[in-house]
């Protein structure tokens, strides 16, 4: 689902078009039903706000919600303005009081004692034009550990190959009129909110609105009807003539997976036995051989086990344009002279650059990278052209610093040294810049402007 286009298409059908044709009016019934029921995809709405359309959330105890007084339900108001305050309260023959008071305090009886809000919108009371801003449950955000990226209007995080994913999205618009002033619409990823209702022990109660008139014509509500039959979605719907329709009642959405469930995919993530892997073309140098096998830990062998099987420091060659990527984005990946970093995701401790240009690490390092790093790996494969550096035999093998020089190296450090006690006519280039400059791998004449680029600056 795009939600950008979600987004739109919620707009342009919860704002009265300006000549209302008979069926828009009429049909807030089938078209709420339909929102509620199919419109939601990969994402759930937690809030939104149109001329025509209101829904908003709360988070209820699962217990308390799994088989509720629906009257009680549909009588109960929340609103976004809510929010917790220092209350002051004097009489009753107790004096003067001050305590915390939360968003919403509804009685033991009531389905939703205990429920908790999840969207904020705070006025700002004495300043007029206060745009109030969307703010999100810090509970919730916080146990899915996501940040508020301004760029993106998103909470976000990173997955498992470093990337960027929006987990709730917030949209907000001006509308076209005094009627129609402001359209907001928050979303949140379906498989992130049923992971937290299910280990909070929440359920999703939605309160919902859809109102449809036409106000030169509009006067009463001829006729109304109760529908509390489904066990999850209950309302009253009413109709007036043919130029208004409404539908107003509640929906509860309950957690798609189990904690225990959720405890198995764990398990299977960390079960390594479980992953998929690639075959590489290595130098298996223990049986004197040129062999494609299979990068699984079950497939290898180190110097403590008994084995045919080729060691985990059996190395693998590339072609420098493996690097390519990696050097094209720096902001994701932290390129070092002998080592790669994707943000929390993943991690390659060591590669090297022999004397004909070939890239190579070993085949034990290129298992623990996420099946999709591995592919990109396997695309550049080739047998050996040469063996390994002298500076990997030094460092990998003989446990020895390298006895190279490295002009770079030395580079980078006359610069530090500058950047430590600049001379008037220096500009401090700081360490990030610093190890954005890298030795050029290919011919390609791109990355060669690039990195002399990235030297001047």
């Amino acid at each position: 689902m795009n939600q950008r286009r979600f987004y739109e298409r919620i707009g342009n059908a919860n704002v009265m078009p300006k000549e209302a044709p008979q069926d828009w009016l009429v049909n807030a019934e089938r078209d709420g039903l339909r929102l509620l029921t199919e419109g939601e995809d990969d994402f759930v709405i937690l809030y939104a706000s149109f001329q025509a359309l209101l829904i908003i959330a709360v988070f209820g105890e699962a217990v308390r919600l799994a088989a509720p007084d629906k009257d009680q339900l549909y009588n109960s108001s929340f609103y976004v303005d809510e929010a917790w305050c220092i209350q002051k309260t004097y009489g009753g023959g107790q004096g003067h009081r001050m305590y915390l008071e939360p968003p919403l305090e509804f009685p033991e009886t009531n389905p939703l004692h205990g429920a908790e809000p999840i969207v904020f919108r705070r006025s700002f009371d004495g300043m007029s034009d206060y745009d109030a801003a969307i703010e999100i449950s810090q509970k919730l955000v916080h146990s899915l550990g996501l940040h508020f990226m301004a760029e993106r209007n998103a909470y976000c995080r990173l997955n498992s190959e470093g990337d960027l994913e929006e987990i709730i999205q917030v949209f907000r618009d001006l509308g076209t009129g005094e009627f129609d002033s402001r359209r907001t619409l928050v979303l949140i990823r379906g498989e992130q909110l049923a992971e937290y209702m299910a280990v909070g022990g929440y359920s999703l109660y939605r309160k919902f609105d859809l109102t449809r008139t036409d106000p030169r014509s509009f006067s009463q509500w001829d006729h109304s009807e109760r529908h509390f039959d489904a066990p999850d979605l209950f309302y009253n719907k009413g109709l007036s003539g043919g130029n208004a329709s409404y539908i107003h009642g509640g929906q509860i959405l309950r957690p798609t997976i189990t904690v225990e469930e959720l405890i198995q995919e764990w398990k299977r993530e960390d079960d390594r036995d479980a992953r998929e892997y690639e075959t590489f073309k290595i130098h298996d140098w223990k049986n004197k051989r040129y062999v494609e096998w299979s990068s699984a830990p079950s497939e290898l062998s180190n110097y403590f086990t008994k084995s045919d099987k080729p060691f985990e420091i059996s190395p693998a060659f590339f072609s420098p344009e493996v690097l390519t990527k990696y050097k094209a984005d720096p902001d994701k990946y932290d390129l070092r002279d002998r080592s790669i970093t994707c943000r929390n995701a993943w991690y390659l401790k060591t590669f090297d650059i022999n004397e004909v240009g070939q890239v190579h690490t070993y085949i034990g390092y290129l298992q623990r990278l996420p099946f999709k790093e591995q592919q990109h790996w396997k695309l550049y494969n080739e047998w050996p052209k040469a063996g390994l550096s002298k500076r990997a035999i030094q460092t990998d093998f003989k446990g020895e610093y390298s006895s190279e020089s490295d002009p770079l190296q030395s580079l980078r450090y006359a610069v530090s040294e500058l950047d430590r006690d600049p001379p008037a006519w220096w500009r401090p280039r700081g360490s990030q810049l610093r190890e954005r400059v890298h030795y050029p791998v290919t011919t390609s004449s791109k990355e060669w402007a690039d990195e002399l680029l990235a030297l001047d600056q």
